[in-house]
């Protein structure tokens, strides 16, 4: 064979079309916090859009939806926290901010979390927290490092997390900042075992 050929090209597929797949969307914010569009109209607008799946993680509020869920959809009960590095003088958009999102994994959790009340450099209350909430039936995510100001320093003592956000298509249109596969290796490599999720969101908030 000539090493010009044109060698035959190899599929790969993410989804086999054989087993059960869900097109979800893991972080959301509705008008319950600071979105823009209320829980019907959100699950109205991603049904259309083929998707199965919803979590409704509004700031520092748990709020449950159910009565959306159906046949052909899920509405997930979960909210966002954050910890933030409060420094004088330091604007908003460079303080750097833990986020992390609380994802109810047991039925009847209607009640909001407690929220984190520890200060930013205190990784190791931070853990606690993570593994407070974890105890309680949540699946913790550690939400977009790069556009909360954060690097290595920051992320690579976090323990305990069930997921991390590697994409998050609002931070990626307002700042650049929404992609950020190296933390997830850097993370795995700092011996966490946890997923990725990438956040293609429909409902720009």
């Amino acid at each position: 064979m000539s090493q010009n050929a044109e060698r035959p090209r190899m599929k790969t597929y993410l989804y086999r079309g054989d087993k059960n797949s869900y097109k979800a969307n893991l972080h959301c914010h509705s008008t319950v916090s600071d979105g823009i569009r209320d829980p019907g109209k959100i699950k109205e607008m991603y049904a259309e859009r083929g998707y199965s799946v919803v979590a409704f993680s509004d700031h520092n509020v748990l709020k449950a939806h159910h009565y959306l869920s159906d046949g052909g959809f899920l509405a997930i009960s979960a909210c966002e926290v954050d910890i933030t590095r409060n420094m004088p003088g330091e604007q908003f958009d460079k303080m750097k901010t833990y986020h992390f999102n609380l994802y109810a994994s047991r039925p009847g959790t209607v009640r909001t979390p407690p929220l984190p009340r520890m200060e930013y450099d205190d990784i190791d209350a931070i853990n606690r927290y993570i593994q407070d909430r974890t105890d309680e039936g949540f699946l913790v995510s550690y939400n977009h490092p790069y556009w909360s100001m954060q690097n290595h320093g920051d992320y690579s003592g976090l323990r305990g997390c069930f997921a991390v956000e590697i994409y998050n298509h609002g931070c990626e249109t307002v700042g650049v900042y929404g992609y950020c596969p190296e933390v997830y290796d850097e993370m795995l490599r700092e011996g966490n075992r946890i997923y990725c999720r990438q956040n293609r969101s429909e409902n720009q908030a």
